[in-house]
């Protein structure tokens, strides 16, 4: 082989790996994302390109709860063009349904101090 075609193959290869790098980007930002949360979804936005993808929706265990309803644009403006998808420098993120912590919307059925209520007691009785 001569020293030309070593050449050759070696830019060849580096041009293919460049170019792999670059498609795995997919248009986000290579440093950091923004994560919204628009009622129940949480939304990532890419920096360069405002695009935006649902990773989670928070269910919270109602019947009216099942069906989820995405908005084309966050309240920034930003488009939302995918559920799940590549952030950051292309790590894939799959979209989830995930159950709403208790501590998230949820009455507080502890008293004083985080004691649990005892039946049979006033306060067990109003809440």
């Amino acid at each position: 082989m001569t020293c030309k075609m070593k050449n050759h193959i070696i830019c060849s290869f580096i041009f293919a790996l460049f170019t792999m790098l670059l498609a795995g980007c997919s248009g986000r930002s290579a440093t950091t994302n923004t994560t919204v949360m628009m009622g129940d979804l949480r939304i990532t936005v890419g920096q360069t390109s405002h695009e935006g993808l649902v990773e989670e929706y928070l269910w919270d265990g109602t019947e009216e709860g099942l069906v989820i309803d995405i908005p084309d644009v966050t309240d920034n403006g930003d488009m939302i063009t995918e559920l799940g998808g590549l952030a950051n420098i292309g790590v894939p993120v799959f979209f989830k349904i995930s159950l709403k912590p208790f501590d998230y919307g949820f009455e507080d059925w502890t008293g004083a101090y985080g004691k649990p209520i005892p039946e049979g007691t006033p306060e067990y009785e109003e809440a």
